[in-house]
């Protein structure tokens, strides 16, 4: 859909009530203030991308996303301020280390990741990232999600990661907190942050969350101008901290 809603003037986009919606393939989701609400993505014949979120100021709400062909949601540009809340997003991807959870990109405005589950992802769960072909990337907030076990379901490589926030281009505005990521494991790594050093990494904050299993708890590569970095909790990891 390409339709477009107004600030006041929300579109809806919900399951009728009693019932159960499912789309099997893609929602591609472009125009401007609309809101997809608490049905099921998912894909008999994996293929492609569940949800492509394009939409400027959308809201994704309690969607349930699972066994796509790629990302279970491409939450790149456009999609200026718009939100990702509440969603259940497993079971995507068939190219190892390559579909994640969801693979997100923001230039203008912010994008908020909030209080969603991701988990058995072939990939990342949460991937924060822009290659150098892309400006830089700024104000993602990641806030109070669950993520667990991403990339354990591989056959041929360890576990990956459950949330990275990188990129080969300047990366600014970024915040991760309150969130929950646990590898059962001793493979994968919880959190990583700013991978490509040379990327001239701005500013990030990240707070309060809870770190548990897998390699590596918190991985964090200088250089960054301003990182606050505290009230996090790092256990059972085989290294709690690399820097």
């Amino acid at each position: 859909t390409s339709l477009e809603g107004r600030p006041g003037r929300w579109i809806m986009f919900r399951q009728f009530p009693g019932e159960r919606a499912t789309i099997d393939g893609t929602l591609k989701a472009g125009g401007a203030y609309l809101a997809f609400w608490g049905f099921e993505i998912m894909q008999s014949t994996p293929t492609t991308y569940g949800l492509e979120a394009q939409t400027n100021h959308g809201r994704f709400i309690d969607l349930v996303i699972h066994d796509a062909g790629k990302q279970g949601v491409s939450f790149w540009t456009p999609g200026v301020d718009a939100e990702l809340y509440g969603c259940i997003v497993y079971n995507n991807g068939t190219h190892e280390r390559l579909d994640h959870g969801v693979y997100v990109h923001n230039e203008e405005g912010t994008k908020l990741i909030a209080d969603n589950v991701f988990f058995d992802n072939l990939g990342a769960g949460i991937h924060v990232y822009a290659s150098h072909k892309n400006p830089a990337i700024r104000n993602v907030r990641v806030e109070g999600n669950v993520a667990f076990n991403n990339g354990a379901i591989s056959l041929a490589e360890p576990a990956f990661a459950n949330l990275i926030i990188n990129g080969q281009v300047p990366i600014e505005g970024m915040v991760a907190v309150d969130n929950m990521l646990y590898f059962s494991g001793r493979d994968g790594i919880n959190l990583s942050l700013g991978t490509y050093a040379a990327a001239k990494n701005h500013d990030i904050r990240v707070q309060d969350n809870y770190l548990a299993g897998g390699r590596i708890g918190l991985e964090m590569v200088d250089p960054w101008q301003r990182a606050v970095v505290t009230g996090n909790t790092i256990s059972h990891s085989q290294y709690l901290v690399d820097l």
